[in-house]
């Protein structure tokens, strides 16, 4: 991972996810870009007064070179900045790209549900059209080296072999162990789950040594809350799925629900583009 850009709207959360980005960015020797996406705010003037406009984009530079400032003194790291103009999951995205970035960075509120759930949504509209992995902080995730890692298994037969590079970069770095979970209903099912395993999870995979794993249970989330419970699980990874594969076991909305209810950080890793365009076919998260 050679730059990670992270995504700041100045709160705690971001803070701490910019934090978490820096110390990431550290292990890899990467580069760090703070974005914070702005709108300019339209002026109606009904008078013939003389107004002049607050330059927002200015502004917002103000505040990044600010944060920047009391980062790069906290840390010892160079941090780049961006003020990004367009609404904010257009612009994390735009910046993104501008930046060549490996991996795009988010933090996520945790004090009450409808605050958490209004900032997810940036999050949430980031993971449908991205192409570049993203991974999500929850405000009282402080950064730890993930040495446990869980894959929540929803790779098609169809998958790029390059959709878990990211994934193999991290568990390379820290050593991690890898489990691939997949949760089953009944227990006849894990034999056929181990019969009929997509032949390019092999190589997708590479040196990682997972483990694979089938928790029993008919709700998805409770499943992985408690599979993360047991085995101390420092950072979850899932895939948003196709909706046109219904027999698919993430049922629409568990990467979301995940998103919202998770105390550890969320590796959320998009299909290639070539895989989209492939199937053409709306991400459903």
């Amino acid at each position: 991972m050679k730059t990670l850009l992270i995504a700041t709207d100045f709160s705690a959360a971001a803070r701490n996810a910019t934090q978490y980005g820096i110390a990431l960015a550290k292990a890899f020797n990467g580069r760090v870009v703070l974005v914070n996406a702005y709108q300019q705010v339209p002026v109606t003037v009904t008078e013939p007064l003389v107004f002049v406009a607050p330059d927002i984009g200015a502004l917002a530079t103000q505040k990044l070179e600010g944060e920047a400032d009391f980062l790069s003194s906290e840390n010892a790291t160079p941090v780049e900045i961006l003020a990004k103009e367009g609404s904010n999951a257009k612009a994390i995205l735009e910046a993104a790209k501008e930046m060549n970035a490996d991996l795009i960075v988010a933090g996520m509120k945790g004090s009450g549900k409808s605050t958490r759930r209004f900032f997810g949504s940036t999050v949430t509209s980031l993971a449908r059209k991205t192409t570049i992995p993203i991974i999500v902080i929850p405000e009282n995730a402080p950064y730890k080296s993930p040495k446990t890692i869980a894959l929540a298994n929803d790779i098609s037969s169809q998958a790029g072999t390059h959709l878990l590079d990211t994934l193999n970069g991290l568990t390379e770095k820290f050593h991690s162990k890898l489990y691939i979970v997949r949760v089953i209903t009944k227990k006849s099912d894990e034999v056929v789950e181990v019969l009929n395993r997509p032949s390019n999870l092999s190589k997708m995979v590479g040196k990682m040594e997972p483990l694979y794993e089938y928790p029993l249970d008919k709700n998805i989330t409770k499943a992985l809350d408690n599979f993360i419970s047991t085995h101390h699980v420092d950072m979850l990874v899932m895939i948003p799925h196709k909706e046109s594969l219904p027999e698919r076991w993430f049922l629409r909305s568990n990467t979301r629900e995940m998103l919202f209810k998770t105390n550890i950080p969320l590796l959320i890793l998009p299909e290639a583009p070539h895989d989209r365009r492939k199937h053409r076919h709306s991400v459903v998260f």
